[in-house]
């Protein structure tokens, strides 16, 4: 069994309590997330991968919510 695997990394320019922005301008993107998925001591600045459920609300900028986050360099 194979399963597609929908991740994005990009760097935090926003966060917040359950929402975070990845990247700027038009290229940005709205993630949605558990606060229990929030690796320690991230900010704003630093590199993550978010893996996500694969669905894409077409907002602008356009939202994803998040399974997995993980924090790759600041």
């Amino acid at each position: 069994l194979i399963l597609p695997v929908y991740a994005l990394e990009d760097i935090v320019t926003e966060l917040s309590e359950n929402t975070m922005i990845l990247g700027k301008d038009d290229g940005a993107v709205t993630v949605t997330f558990d606060p229990a998925l929030l690796p320690e001591g991230l900010a704003v600045g630093d590199a993550v991968r978010v893996t996500y459920d694969g669905e894409i609300a077409g907002a602008d900028p356009e939202e994803i919510t998040a399974v997995e986050i993980v924090k790759i360099g600041a």
